[in-house]
């Protein structure tokens, strides 16, 4: 059972490491070679579009040999003819068969909910039993008394199994209890610093009976401990370990920053080579913040905005409005508003509206402003035009008063599901676009620190405001709260703006 260590720090190529290994295997062996996983979905998308290019492929043809660990385990089970997966609907049907008020976590797993279902998988992934929940980190949070969780916590056990339905940490249990493991030469983890006592459990058996494993990630950012991840799956295999020795991403600076905040938690660091180039570290306050000329994003300077919690991005999604950029992830454009503004600009430039835009003025405006008696008239109406009722703006749809209105310097007054934050989006970007725009015009990104781990960007400003509970927490474990931070630093790849907020703030030290 050999098994190969790999430490990389952010840049050095540890996944490009795992896809050869994986590509050795592939020509080797087929189907059967190689089994790649990851800790996150978006990482084994993105791995698994990456190894169809290199293959000249389909990607679904890689789907039963690139997946996360839970995905993997799913198949295992026998996937969708299994059973079902617990979702939002399905907590819903469980909140109104009950009548308790269950609710999931952010898809991002930037902060922990302190509801039920999160101490839930807490336990579950530290292997700790249902009657262990006053361990759960916050616990307190919940306002609840351990008899009260504990009881709850068994109500929805036996619901699900009662369903028939099962919930990612089910996943893992249930391939342990039948023992279950891929029928591959080798098998590839990417991320294994995030491994949970769960799935390292799930490595360890089928470490026994596959006989070539590698295993990368980087210890430094293992920041999902409020999930019952930890380092130490990482730190403690005693094995062959590589270092890859150079970061194509990281300046010299950000990675002297980065290396500090790794030391203020008394944490190990690589001795690695950085990309040649010093890099740009500054601390700046908020003031200055918000009257930055780089907040917005250019064609060859892509631009995050990174918070610790989720409290602190709407300030900065209306700052970004204001100054009429568009910007995507938390709180940012989507399709429908990109729709939409381009059915305004279409307007107000006497262009044909397309059915799709007719589509997304109709969803935003109230019924009277067309020429119909109710929705599902308006979508038969539409489904049937033909292309030449689309060649010009009177296409018998819209009443004249709307496009008045959409003409007009501002056209949100009479949106529907209107907010300040939706008009300024809109508004702003309309003073600045005179012609259609497209999603490839975003190059601005709002994010937590999680939300950002495994992407990059030329330049970051990184929030640290923090909250009381975050700050009590680091009195306990510092290394934590450090390994966040680190992540966030070395999201950059040239320029990093440390941006102090109001309130309580994580110290980092722009220099030495």
């Amino acid at each position: 059972m050999p098994i190969k260590t790999v430490w990389g720090a952010p840049g050095t190529g540890k996944t490009y490491y795992l896809r050869q290994e994986f590509i050795k295997s592939w020509f080797y062996r087929g189907v059967t070679g190689a089994v790649l996983t990851t800790f996150r979905r978006t990482t084994a998308d993105d791995i698994k579009a990456d190894l169809a290019e290199m293959l000249n492929i389909e990607q679904k043809h890689l789907s039963n040999n690139v997946n996360t660990i839970h995905g993997v385990c799913y198949g295992l089970l026998g996937g969708k003819h299994y059973k079902k997966v617990i979702d939002q609907s399905v907590i819903k049907k469980f909140n109104d068969a009950t009548g308790l008020k269950f609710t999931m976590g952010d898809d991002d797993h930037s902060e922990d909910t302190h509801g039920y279902i999160s101490c839930y998988s807490w336990l579950k992934n530290n292997l700790k039993p249902l009657s262990d929940a006053v361990r759960y980190p916050h616990f307190r949070a919940m306002k609840t008394s351990p008899k009260t969780v504990r009881e709850r916590l068994t109500i929805y056990e036996d619901w699900k199994q009662e369903n028939g339905y099962l919930d990612f940490s089910d996943m893992l249990t249930e391939v342990i209890e039948a023992e279950l493991c891929p029928g591959c030469n080798t098998l590839l983890v990417d991320e294994f610093q995030d491994l949970t006592n769960l799935q390292n459990k799930i490595f360890q058996m089928w470490s026994h009976h596959i006989p070539n494993i590698v295993i990368a990630g980087d210890p430094l950012q293992s920041i999902y401990g409020f999930m019952g991840g930890s380092p130490d799956c990482f730190n403690d295999m005693k094995c062959e370990k590589i270092i890859l020795p150079k970061s194509r991403r990281m300046p010299a600076q950000v990675w002297e920053c980065a290396a500090r905040i790794a030391k203020s938690g008394r944490m190990n660091i690589p001795e690695i080579e950085t990309n040649g180039t010093d890099g740009i570290v500054e601390a700046i306050n908020l003031k200055t913040y918000a009257t930055h000329e780089g907040l917005e994003g250019t064609h060859r300077m892509r631009v995050f905005h990174l918070v610790r919690s989720r409290y602190q991005i709407p300030a900065i999604a209306h700052t970004l409005a204001e100054k009429g950029i568009l910007f995507d992830g938390a709180m940012g454009w989507d399709d429908n508003l990109f729709v939409f503004v381009n059915a305004v600009i279409g307007v107000r430039t006497e262009k044909p509206l397309t059915r799709v835009e007719i589509a997304a003025v109709f969803k935003q405006y109230p019924l009277k402003y067309f020429n119909v008696q109710n929705k599902k008239d308006f979508e038969d109406i539409l489904k049937n035009m033909d292309n030449t009722q689309f060649a010009g703006l009177d296409n018998g749809l819209i009443k004249p008063e709307l496009y008045e209105i959409m003409k007009s310097p501002d056209p949100m007054p009479a949106v529907k599901h209107k907010g300040d934050l939706k008009a300024k989006m809109i508004n702003n970007v309309l003073k600045r676009h005179t012609a259609r725009i497209k999603t490839t015009d975003i190059r601005t990104t709002i994010s937590t620190i999680h939300g950002a781990k495994g992407d990059e960007r030329d330049r970051v400003f990184l929030h640290t405001g923090i909250t009381p509970t975050i700050k009590k927490g680091m009195r306990k474990n510092n290394a934590e709260e450090a390994r966040v931070f680190y992540v966030g630093v070395t999201r950059t790849k040239n320029e990093l703006f440390i941006v102090k907020d109001k309130g309580i703030n994580y110290n980092i030290k722009a220099v030495a």
